[in-house]
């Protein structure tokens, strides 16, 4: 590999942040929660919504709101 290739370049990051929109898209946030945190935006989902560090994933959560919305679809 030839320095200054593609191949050799590589971002380190110290966290990852996961934020999953209630249609199931998941967004990767990398760099501290305090980089993200001082951004007073949301961030745009491909359908549409919008996804906010409240939005976060984790696999509890992430169940969670996998069974209320095959609950919503099945009653609706």
């Amino acid at each position: 590999m030839q320095p200054g290739s593609d191949l050799d370049r590589f971002i380190e990051f110290s966290e990852r942040i996961v934020l999953e929109c209630d249609c199931g898209e998941k967004i990767v946030l990398l760099g501290m929660e305090d980089d993200w945190d001082a951004r007073d935006d949301d961030f745009g989902c491909e359908c549409g919504r919008k996804v906010t560090l409240a939005d976060r994933a984790d696999d509890e959560v992430a169940s969670v709101r996998r069974l209320l919305r095959r609950d919503r679809a099945n009653t609706a």
